[in-house]
């Protein structure tokens, strides 16, 4: 009695076996047009802001080159590379100021007296940066652009110690996808 109870047992175990093995064993496959979804990010564009932290390096003084320091915004999804910067004419003056918040008009250093403006404005637009910036997504990216600003030999000495809300970009070259996210604050230049 007792080998007719191990040998049932045994074949009990070899029968689940056999099953789940052929079981496992079932090919399946995928029926045609079978797919998924996926939806493209949307991307605004860069908002560009006059900032006075980090505190200017170089500052500009009559006949000399100076940094400007900006905040570049993006409210996209997906990182930003900025590989140029286009700017207004030579002739497109920043405004003076007696105050690093850009409120209180400067009346001694007006945009016109300072002749303040982009560096390398008379070359053709757009200028390639130095080196790349990534903004990443949903990110503010504070940059520095060495010696990019220039004052005319004429300015007058009431433009001592005045901050200046440089002219507006015209544009920039960019476009939206990968890149490591540059880090806060940099500096970065352009050339003729």
């Amino acid at each position: 009695m007792r080998a007719w109870r191990v040998a049932a047992t045994v074949v009990g175990v070899l029968l689940v076996a056999g099953v789940a093995f052929g079981a496992t064993n079932w090919t399946v496959g995928v029926h045609a047009g079978s797919s998924g979804q996926s939806k493209a990010a949307s991307i605004a564009n860069l908002t560009i802001t006059a900032t006075a932290s980090p505190s200017h390096v170089n500052l500009v003084y009559p006949g000399a080159f100076g940094d400007a320091v900006v905040t570049i915004t993006n409210t996209s999804a997906a990182p930003v590379t900025i590989t140029a910067v286009s700017i207004p004419s030579s002739t497109t003056y920043a405004t003076g100021y007696t105050n690093s918040s850009l409120t209180t008009t400067n009346t001694n250093c007006t945009a016109a007296q300072g002749t303040v403006a982009w560096r390398y404005a008379t070359g053709t637009n757009p200028h390639t940066l130095t080196s790349a910036l990534v903004v990443g997504a949903n990110s503010t990216l504070t940059v520095t652009f060495t010696n990019d600003v220039a004052m005319g030999t004429s300015a007058p000495t009431g433009c001592k110690s005045t901050y200046f809300a440089m002219p507006s970009f015209t544009a920039v070259t960019a476009t939206a996808g990968s890149g490591t996210a540059t880090t806060s604050p940099a500096t970065d230049a352009w050339t003729a």
